[in-house]
């Protein structure tokens, strides 16, 4: 009888605990790939689960539309640009977004032309070069701005590596973390500039939630934060399991190439002196005045609406 009560006291326990996970989705906006490792990591190892989350992660791909699954209310979480937020935030002020971790300190957006060309300002300014490129993405109108007047031919951005390949005068837009490398992989003697570099530096990968629902549940959105963070110091650690799995999900980027953009991710990923995943106010003040700038938004927006610092 004592072992039945033992049992049952067990099981009731069991069971308040499993009540207790709070169930909630992380909306990706791309496939699984290192730049969300993280969250995998917090997911597979237990991290999530652990702080009191049961997470389901859903993949993302081409054209998801994260900024508007949150304000919907379909979820509680999920991953944008801080672009983006800006201008959900300027177009919809009654429905703001918050940004409350970033997976990048520093921007991976890049161009990208063969290694005999010698800087940025040439590419744009030679009337023999052809750039790829996709008007009206912000860093994008930054650049034609800042090297305006423009000699070079600018054509829609189509993707992929296939005129880049055959052609030494194209250029074309990207990520560090992923065209260059597939170009370096095939060979293709790529060279690279950061926009970052060149003075638009937004934080990449996101992570998000509506301004109501953070004023309604800060101390769950801060657990998820801290857990998130937890996750990400294991995954940076040791990846190779967690890359597994990504792989088997998305097994158009190989293993290999998994590992080496996780080895470029690190270099944009040094927040020192802060914790892996905040920011820092004058970043966000200083994308408001370019995006003001570039006619992006039509006015400048508090800056401490705009995203929630958890030591």
């Amino acid at each position: 009888m004592k072992s039945f009560f033992l049992f049952l006291i067990g099981s009731l326990v069991f069971f308040q605990i499993q009540a207790a996970e709070i169930k909630t989705k992380i909306a990706l906006n791309w496939k699984p790939e290192p730049e969300f490792g993280g969250f995998y990591e917090g997911q597979t190892k237990g991290i999530y689960k652990k702080n009191g989350f049961a997470v389901e992660i859903l993949e993302g791909g081409s054209g998801t539309p994260t900024p508007q699954m949150l304000m919907s209310g379909q979820i509680d979480y999920a991953l944008v640009s801080s672009e983006e937020i800006f201008l959900n935030n300027s177009r919809d002020p009654k429905r703001k977004l918050v940004a409350v971790y970033s997976v990048f300190e520093k921007s991976p957006y890049m161009i990208m032309a063969h290694a005999e060309q010698t800087s940025l300002k040439d590419l744009f300014q030679n009337k023999d070069m052809t750039l790829s490129l996709q008007k009206g993405l912000p860093y994008v109108e930054f650049l034609l701005q800042k090297y305006s007047p423009l000699k070079a031919n600018i054509v829609p951005y189509s993707g992929g590596l296939a005129v880049f390949e055959k052609n030494k005068n194209f250029a074309q837009q990207g990520f560090i973390t992923s065209e260059f490398l597939i170009a370096q992989n095939q060979k293709l003697n790529p060279k690279a500039w950061l926009v970052a570099d060149e003075g638009f530096n937004p934080y990449i990968a996101v992570l998000a939630v509506r301004e109501d629902f953070l004023n309604k549940n800060k101390d769950q959105v801060k657990k998820m934060v801290l857990a998130t963070r937890e996750a990400w110091a294991s995954y940076l650690k040791s990846p190779q399991e967690t890359n597994t799995l990504m792989n088997k999900k998305n097994p158009a980027m190989t293993f290999e190439m998994m590992n080496l953009s996780l080895e470029k991710m690190k270099d944009l990923m040094k927040f020192e002196p802060l914790k892996l995943g905040q920011m820092k106010k004058e970043r966000w003040q200083a994308l408001n005045k370019q995006l003001v700038d570039l006619k992006v938004i039509d006015k400048s927006i508090e800056t401490d609406t705009i995203f929630q610092d958890f030591e």
